[in-house]
């Protein structure tokens, strides 16, 4: 599916010819987004599609949203505090206005997280909407949310006549209601329940939702905001002093209940102080409601702290049933207590002073577009620095006590950085100049070291990791449990372990691809039980030290290094995962006594895995990454605790090997067998494990008869048989196959897929089989070479699958790969090394070079000679994840693949191509939920190219370069919304430019358009544009430019004008924004100079080759940024003017007097 052409509204698949979403009618051509939103189609994280604002508060901005990877809408909550950010819309970046506190945004942003930690924590509580991820980006946070699909109970009731019956709100309100319990039982408070806060989903469920969004504090400045909602807030939350609690939530609830059986908003809180004006709902109208119930309802909304219930448990037996108060007082009896409560109104005048009356209102919480809501009101106010005068007696306090201050450890510096990033994002709020607390401390259970970056996570209340088993804290390099070798990388960097001594609690401490220092002082992590050291240059001596100061180790990753022995790893009695992957280990026989459950031990001197028979390491193993051994794995059959089995070969296994697995069919307890990249002698040992669920023989030779000589067992769940020489479906027997989820049989020699009907995996994976003589021409000789293969090796698909890009130039070919990873960082990974090629593209394909001097375009004359031999694009096919693709100076031949491939940057420069070769060009668009399946980048320069044709749908486009074709019509790119660079220029046969102000009108940022004699009129109205070059060359006057219609490009800021009759020359006077102004050969005079002036950001100007005498009309005052001037081919005889400024002046020497 193609996710940008989602409606960004409801998130719903539109085809991309359609304007309006088939769903919900919404229109984005008609859409105008606000300007400090993000805009709709950013990405965030390389996840997440962000769709329009849903609402937008005091403190943030939330918007719809599309996980690309779960392929499910989410709800994205992004903290943009009102009035103390602005956005860059060029980068989405969010930056403090000036003299605002930047410290006390970054708290808030800390407070912002720490919220969605709390809410997280009741994930399974069907009443809280869950949190999903949480992360930095742009400078600032983001929460990503379950998307409720449905209504919030205001609008609710506003389409059932603005009420609704008693009956009918306590059954809504039961499960918020026990959540919110369950809440403060974990000392969490709401803060903001009102009707716009509580959703209603399709299923008949209410959920909370914005939780925690109602107050931020400083707690060290003594200053805090208040988000009060007029009605729903309690008065306590008026004062900056004011001591919530569970009561609070309770009136909050209470409040709610009051507008959804009454359709009255209740009075303010502090407007009930002295005469309160709640009018009890009996006598608005409800008749649902007993007295009973009523007297809860009005407890539940007391103003006083001491008079409301305490707890929502309180509150929930009184609605419901339990403990209900007493009926509330007549009429008659209230007027006796009038002369009582004016007593009562004396003594409350003192308490008001501090209940903070003044406010100013803004719009808070993601209330749905449309719907009226009441709005909450932010109150910024300085916390006084006197208690009150009088304090609720009825709850239970404890008197505050001072704590001693703990003596802060001192952090080395090569960690300082990273933690105070990682705490300040986390909640902790520790100032630049403060030093790192103790507590903080204490709280740090993991620390990782990879890749140049430092992960930090904390402990639980239960003391541990928080992030036990994700890809930051487990022992392996990445997800993918099989080490890579990288023993030949020298290690250029230091690590002392005495660093980390300053964690008292460190449980996990893993380091990879550093030279590790300064071992004993492990000694200092009396709670370490993993340890990761991978390519870390350790000896023996060095595990001999980890053995003695590290005794409590449970897991133990010592990859990667040139230790031979583990002898010195027999004293660690507790130790239960360990890998020694890519080492010089020879034996095992040293831990034959231990109780390890998971061994890594592929790419190691072992030879044989017989001589641990009968040891007690043998019957405790569970997982077992083995060597690949000479002597058979006769032992692997007499090992019952054995789950799971790994024998994985490279590229530079010996392809000639041929192992002998067949004593595994007494493992009974075997889930799973995975075996990559050695040959198998036969596989009809599965048939004889009952429990086998995934079964991996991949680049195995596998063929049909091997499989047709086995009975799969019923029990599989997952196969990958891919890279293999099978040729045939039938011996598998799908039909038998009932369990199976997942198949992949791809690169094999299959050519009947119909046995496939009878599969009941929901995911497979059979495409890009081969035959024989695969890439056997010269891209395949080109590739071998790239790969060190040797002259007619075969190329596997995974080889195929790690070439992102291919450049063909010159008669050489360039190979640009990412290496393939099985974890969820993979995407990651495989957009960085994308994106960086695109910069590459960017720079380097024909785009805007240097925008002071800019280079002409080339003659005809001056085109680089077409390479004689043509270059046959078909084999391309291959390549599933070719992302780039480059062809200058050579004919092209089949073309018709390119609809095949997921092209996300094209470049087919002089490649002779013509109109019959756009059908196959404009066909590119692959639909399958991949958003680098899209072309971005297309440059068909230097061709032969007439017609456009075809290019509307081509809607994905961000870039275009159709230079130097012969083309006559722009219309096809009238509907082309997401260019930003143009470059049309040298197409002679082009009369007008009018459809490009229909489409580009807003998007267009780059235009060449040199050499088109045209109206310059539709460039007026580009508001957006910043590179805009006309004219013709530097040696001809052939075109005559009217610049008058340019006047409103007051944004423009580079301005390449070559070889043109400039008319109206002044209208460059209102460009304000230009930093670089280029008009060569363009007749200029000295008189024309004055429009020139005023330009307080331009640091380059170019007046080569023009009729200037003098320079007296240019005033250098009014052009203060001003760094570099050329002048060349003029006939000035005075530069007196430079003298003493820093501007460097070309063509002082080069001046011509007769020019």
């Amino acid at each position: 599916m193609d996710d940008q052409n989602r409606c960004m509204r409801c998130m719903g698949q539109k085809d991309s010819q359609q304007e309006t979403c088939p769903a919900c009618g919404f229109s984005e051509k008609d859409f105008v987004p606000e300007k400090h939103h993000l805009q709709p189609h950013t990405i965030l994280k390389g996840q997440y599609l962000v769709g329009c604002a849903l609402g937008e508060g005091g403190f943030g901005i939330t918007y719809i949203g599309w996980d690309m990877f779960l392929h499910i809408p989410v709800a994205i909550k992004e903290y943009f505090p009102s009035g103390v950010v602005i956005r860059d819309q060029g980068q989405h970046t969010v930056s403090v206005f000036a003299g605002k506190d930047e410290e006390s945004f970054l708290q808030g942003r800390s407070s912002f997280f720490r919220e969605a930690q709390k809410v997280a924590k009741f994930d399974n509580n069907v009443g809280v909407v869950s949190v999903k991820n949480c992360f930095l980006e742009n400078g600032t946070a983001y929460i990503i949310m379950e998307y409720i699909s449905g209504i919030n109970l205001g609008a609710y009731a506003e389409l059932h006549g603005g009420k609704l019956t008693f009956t009918e709100t306590l059954k809504l309100l039961r499960t918020p209601i026990l959540t919110l319990e369950e809440l403060h039982r974990a000392s969490t408070w709401h803060r903001d329940i009102s009707p716009e806060n509580l959703m209603l989903t399709k299923d008949g469920k209410v959920k909370l939702i914005d939780f925690g969004s109602a107050m931020e504090s400083d707690r060290e400045k003594k200053t805090r905001v208040l988000m009060i909602r007029a009605g729903y807030s309690p008065v306590e939350m008026y004062s900056s002093t004011g001591e919530d609690g569970p009561y609070s939530d309770v009136y909050s609830m209470a409040a709610t209940i009051y507008k959804l059986i009454t359709g009255v908003t209740p009075p303010p809180a502090t407007d009930r102080l002295d005469n309160d004006p709640l009018v009890p709902p009996s006598a608005l109208g409800v008749k649902d409601i007993s007295h009973a119930q009523e007297a809860a309802l009005l407890k539940g909304m007391a103003v006083q702290v001491k008079s409301r219930y305490q707890t929502m448990e309180e509150f929930f037996d009184g609605l419901y049933g339990k403990n209900a108060p007493a009926p509330a007082p007549s009429q008659h009896q209230k007027r006796l207590m009038i002369g009582i409560a004016a007593l009562l109104v004396l003594i409350m005048v003192g308490v008001g002073v501090w209940l903070g009356r003044d406010s100013q209102s803004v719009l808070v919480g993601p209330a749905p577009m449309k719907i009226p809501t009441d709005a909450p009101t932010e109150i910024p106010t300085a916390l006084p620095t006197e208690a009150p005068t009088e304090a609720p007696t009825d709850v239970a306090t404890e008197a505050p006590t001072e704590r001693p201050t703990e003596t802060a450890t001192p952090v080395p510096s090569a960690v300082e950085t990273a933690l105070r990033d990682f705490l300040n994002a986390n909640g902790c709020a520790i100032a630049a100049d403060e030093a790192i607390p103790a507590d903080a401390l204490a709280r740090i259970g993991g620390v990782r070291l990879l890749e140049g970056n430092i992960d930090f996570t904390f402990l639980t209340d239960e003391g541990e990791l928080e992030y036990r088993d994700s890809f930051y804290m487990n022992p392996w390099r990445r997800d993918d449990p099989q080490t890579p070798d990288v023993r030949g990388e020298a290690l250029t960097t230091e690590i002392n372990l005495a660093d980390f001594a300053c964690f008292p609690n460190l449980q996990y401490l893993g380091v990879w691809d550093m030279q590790a220092t300064n071992l004993d002082a492990l000694s200092k992590l009396p709670c370490l039980t993993t340890l990761v050291l991978d390519h870390c240059g350790l000896t023996e001596s060095d595990l001999l030290t980890i053995a003695q100061h590290a005794p409590l180790l449970t897991t133990l990753n010592i990859s990667n290094s040139s230790i031979t022995s583990v002898a010195a790893l027999a004293s660690l009695t507790k130790l239960e995962r360990l890998m020694i992957s890519n080492t010089g280990v020879t034996t095992l026989t040293p831990l034959a006594n231990r109780t390890i459950r998971q061994l890594m031990t592929e790419n190691t001197a072992i030879v044989s895995i017989n001589e641990l028979r009968g040891t007690r390491l043998a019957k405790c193993i569970r997982q077992w990454n083995c060597p690949i051994v000479t002597d058979g794995y006769d032992l692997l059959g007499e090992m019952p605790q054995l789950e799971e089995v790994t024998i994985n070969g490279d590229e530079s296994t010996d392809k000639s090997l041929v192992l002998d697995l067949s004593p595994l069919a007494n493992a009974q307890n075997l889930v799973w067998l995975d075996v990559g990249h050695v040959g198998v002698q036969d596989i009809h040992f599965v048939s004889r494990l009952p429990n086998l669920r995934y079964l991996l023989i991949a680049t195995s030779n596998l063929t049909s008869t091997m499989i047709g000589e086995a009975t799969l067992p019923e029990t599989l769940a997952y196969i990958d048989f891919g890279g293999n020489r099978i040729t045939s479906l039938e011996e598998l027997h799908l039909e038998r196959l009932q369990k199976l989820e997942y198949i992949s049989l791809h690169a094999n020699f299959i050519t009947d897929f119909s046995p496939m009907e009878q599969c009941t995996a929901t995911e497979t994976w059979i495409t890009d089989q081969h035959s024989p003589d695969m890439l056997m021409g010269w891209l395949g000789t080109s590739l071998r070479e790239a790969l060190n293969l040797p002259p007619k090796a075969f190329i596997t698909q995974k080889m195929l699958d790690n070439v992102i890009g291919v450049t063909v130039r010159d008669g050489e070919i360039e190979w640009v790969f990412y290496e393939e990873q099985k974890n969820h960082d993979a995407w990651q990974r495989r957009e960085r090394e994308v994106n960086n090629w695109g910069k590459y593209i960017d720079k380097y394909s024909d785009n805007w070079g240097d925008p002071l001097f800019l280079t002409p375009n080339p003659t005809d004359a001056d085109l680089p000679t077409m390479n004689p031999d043509s270059f046959d694009l078909s084999e391309l096919q291959y390549f599933r994840h070719l992302h780039y693709f480059q062809l200058r100076n050579q004919q092209a031949e089949g073309i018709w693949v390119l609809p095949k491939l997921p092209i996300h940057w094209l470049i087919l420069s002089n490649c002779g191509l013509t109109d019959a070769d756009m059908p196959y060009i404009t066909a590119i668009n692959v639909d399958d939920g991949d958003r680098f399946n899209e072309l971005y980048s297309l440059n068909l320069g230097n061709n032969a190219i007439t017609s456009l044709s075809g290019m509307e749908r081509l809607t994905t486009l961000n870039v275009l370069l159709v230079q130097r074709n012969a083309i006559r019509d722009l219309s096809p790119l009238s509907d082309l919304t997401r260019i930003h660079s143009l470059n049309i220029s040298w197409n002679p046969a082009i009369t007008s430019i009018e459809p490009l102000a229909q489409g580009m009108r807003e998007t267009l940022v780059n235009l060449d358009m040199a050499g088109l004699v045209v109206d310059l009129t539709p460039v007026g109205g580009m508001e957006n544009l910043d590179h805009l070059r006309i004219g013709d060359d530097w040696n001809s006057h052939r075109i005559a430019l009217d610049l008058a219609p340019l006047s409103g490009l007051t944004g423009l800021k580079y301005l390449h004008v070559l070889g043109a009759k400039v008319d109206n020359v002044e209208a460059i006077s209102s460009m304000s924004g230009l930093i670089c102004i280029d008009l060569q050969n363009c007749g200029m005079t000295s008189a024309k100079l004055t429009a020139l002036n005023g330009h307080p950001l331009t640091t380059g100007i170019n007046l080569e080759r023009n009729f200037l005498r003098t320079l007296d009309e240019l005033d250098l005052s009014t052009l203060p940024q001003l760094k570099e001037i050329a002048l060349d081919g003029n006939a000035i005889s005075d530069f007196s003017m430079f003298d003493g400024t820093a501007i460097t002046v070309y063509g002082r020497d080069w001046q011509n007097a007769a020019y």
